[in-house]
């Protein structure tokens, strides 16, 4: 969906000499539909000028950038303005707005250049503030008075409101408070094509899982919904090392689970067969037969033997996230000193 090829830059310090500092030199990269990338790299390396030359904010001298079948460095400033308004979303590290407009319609006024009705704009913006923990008092105000923190958030909601099929995200995230515990997020690996969507994940062919289990490659593995799942060797150091890890685990898996992690504790996120049944049917990703399965499936008790916690995912999910995340921060406390454990998630 993105491609760079052979792209360069230099900029031209006119009151130094016009002196040319070389910014990028012959950078080519793509990145798949579906498919998430980080840009690592010492401060001022060239990384937030590069997402800006993806954006059109800044020119290029060489090279190709293409989003789709759009060629932003020869494209007209019509074609990149439709782009950003239909495809390519991004959030910087600052927060830039007029000042005195409220939060709510700062983070508003991207769906309404779209055309979306402003009851429809209104009530994407206050979900995803409440999401991203916005106090509702502070909707009417200006974001220009709020925290670092606080417009950082701000900025994330306005970035994430159309719901851009692509999206640029230069350290939006770089001022906020350490919120949520700080544990590591496994991530699995699944015979499961990227663009089928669900979480973050290495997607890997029946063969390639078949040869990595053959090389030890994962410290626990199954198959469960005709797909087999892996969790990296790499983890059993980390939790030897003191590190708390979060890691999805299928319901069937969750006593080999317990033999291998010693410490493991289930989170089981719970709720109603019909609220199970229409968010599986909203994801699109199975079959009428295969979602009845799945909750058949979800009758069943869990082993015998496990520390289980249970919390209800039947309401709004800010709710759901912040009692998940209320725990987790009690169970670190608590554990301080303690063999390290590792956190498992039973879904429905």
């Amino acid at each position: 969906m993105i491609e760079l090829a052979h792209v360069s830059k230099t900029v031209t310090l006119h009151n130094q000499g016009r002196a040319v500092i070389e910014v990028i030199r012959d950078a080519s990269l793509a990145v798949a539909r579906g498919e998430c990338v980080a840009l690592t790299g010492a401060s001022g390396a060239g990384k937030s000028t590069l997402m800006r030359m993806i954006y059109g904010n800044y020119t290029t001298q060489a090279g190709a950038i293409r989003i789709g079948d759009t060629d932003i460095v020869r494209a007209e400033p019509r074609e990149i303005n439709a782009l950003r308004r239909e495809v390519l979303g991004h959030v910087s590290q600052f927060l830039c707005v007029v000042s005195r407009v409220t939060t709510l319609d700062v983070v508003a006024e991207p769906l309404r250049a779209t055309g979306v009705p402003a009851a429809a704009a209104e009530a994407r913006a206050r979900a995803l503030l409440a999401r991203l923990n916005i106090p509702e008092r502070l909707w009417a105000l200006s974001p220009t008075t709020f925290s670092g923190g606080e417009q950082q958030r701000v900025n994330i909601a306005r970035g994430f409101a159309p719901g851009y099929p692509a999206m640029l995200l230069d350290e939006p995230t770089a001022s906020l408070d350490a919120a949520r515990p700080a544990m590591h997020l496994v991530r699995r690996v699944i015979t499961r094509a990227p663009e089928r969507g669900g979480e973050a994940h290495d997607a890997v062919t029946r063969d390639a899982f078949a040869a990595m289990v053959a090389a030890g490659a994962f410290a626990l593995h199954w198959e469960a919904h005709g797909l087999r799942y892996g969790i990296p060797a790499a983890v059993t150091r980390q939790l030897d090392a003191g590190t708390e890890c979060l890691v999805n685990l299928s319901r069937g898996a969750l006593a080999d689970a317990a033999a291998v992690f010693p410490r493991c504790l289930v989170l089981n996120i719970t709720a109603g067969e019909g609220t199970i049944a229409r968010r599986l049917a909203a994801r699109g990703r199975e079959t009428r037969g295969e979602i009845a399965g799945r909750l058949a499936r979800a009758q069943r008790p869990l082993p015998e033997g496990l520390e289980v916690v249970h919390i209800s995912n039947a309401g709004p999910l800010p709710e759901t996230v912040a009692r998940a995340t209320a725990f987790l921060s009690s169970a670190q406390r608590s554990t301080q000193g303690r063999a390290p454990a590792t956190r498992g998630k039973a879904p429905p």
